[in-house]
């Protein structure tokens, strides 16, 4: 049976994997919940837990785009809007919402840096693309080069990191970035601070003045188009269905998500230390099935749901876990 403690010391042991009935192994994880003013409601394990935000952090990327007013100036989409917000399965309506968003300043595919998934018929079938597409369009908008709109210098992310430390508080010397595997950069931020944000996003009025105006049609456009943020039967589409849009979940690689949870004005950071995304999406379900967010039926819903798409967490055991939360 593998118990064996993280490197990171402070995660607390939240999920066992049981084989008929034998506890097989054990996940160590962190939770922080919190409110729209940065303060902490709920934590196990590590809130200080830091690192890259990567596909939590996309609507962030993607907030130039609002603070600008380019989805006005512009007439982008509902629709369009959406596909910037989340990391998609490269369905076909996926790819021709970021084929519209290109043609509205007259791009292409082609001038997309990621590369061409096998046996897709373009790039545009990246998960990615859709982030891309935000950072190029704001590129070509405001002037700028669009041939370096990744470089990590370039004047989109200059902006984006501006956002996000106004939003979360910080200054550039606590915020790391690192280059994802799509090409571009990202912040590392602490779980309590991920946690923060997404509370913000429930409860964009905190923001106050055009922040707040920006994260409202941010969230209209997530809550009406949920299938652009991964696709039909994935988690982080099917969560605002079931839930009638109260909450908002972007999966990130490496065993994390977080939530926005619009009723309670409230915000989720999850971490898992063994990477696993079905398991942060099966540990969100159970945290808010806990906390009395939502039914019985919803959670068990959603647990089916959890492992849609996870090529890691999948098969005959994914049933068999057992949640150790604390009181």
């Amino acid at each position: 049976m593998n118990t064996t403690r993280p490197r990171h010391a402070n995660a607390v042991p939240l999920i066992e994997v049981l084989r008929d009935g034998v506890v097989e192994s054990v996940h160590w994880a962190h939770v922080v919940i919190s409110n729209a003013q940065g303060h902490r409601i709920l934590t196990w394990g590590d809130p200080d837990r830091t690192g890259p935000g990567r596909g939590c952090l996309t609507p962030f990327q993607a907030l130039p785009i609002f603070l600008d007013q380019i989805d006005e100036t512009r007439a982008i989409t509902p629709l369009e809007m959406a596909i910037i917000l989340g990391s998609h399965a490269g369905q076909e309506v996926h790819q021709e919402a970021v084929r519209s968003l290109l043609r509205r300043v007259f791009l292409t595919p082609d001038h997309l840096i990621l590369r061409q998934p096998k046996g897709a018929p373009s790039r545009l079938a990246h998960r990615c693309s859709g982030k891309h597409a935000a950072m190029i369009v704001h590129t070509r908008v405001s002037g700028n080069d669009v041939g370096c709109y990744a470089h990590p210098e370039a004047p989109v992310h200059h902006r984006i990191l501006t956002e996000l430390l106004k939003l979360t508080r910080l200054i550039r010397s606590q915020v790391p970035l690192v280059v994802e595997d799509c090409g571009v950069p990202v912040a590392c931020l602490s779980l309590e601070r991920m946690a923060h944000l997404y509370a913000v996003l429930a409860a964009p009025s905190i923001a106050g003045g055009h922040a707040a105006s920006a994260l409202g049609r941010m969230v209209s456009a997530w809550s009406t188009h949920p299938e652009c943020l991964e696709g039909e039967g994935l988690f982080d589409t099917e969560i605002v269905r079931v839930t009638s849009g109260q909450i908002l979940a972007r999966t990130g690689p490496s065993g994390m998500i977080c939530a926005a949870l619009k009723d309670q004005k409230l915000g989720v950071a999850i971490k898992v230390e063994s990477s696993v995304s079905g398991l942060a999406r099966r540990l969100l379900a159970r945290v808010l099935g806990h906390l009395g967010v939502f039914s019985e039926a919803t959670e068990e819903l959603l647990s089916k749901l959890a492992t849609c798409g996870s090529r890691s967490f999948s098969g005959p055991f994914e049933k068999n876990l057992r949640f150790q939360l604390p009181d």
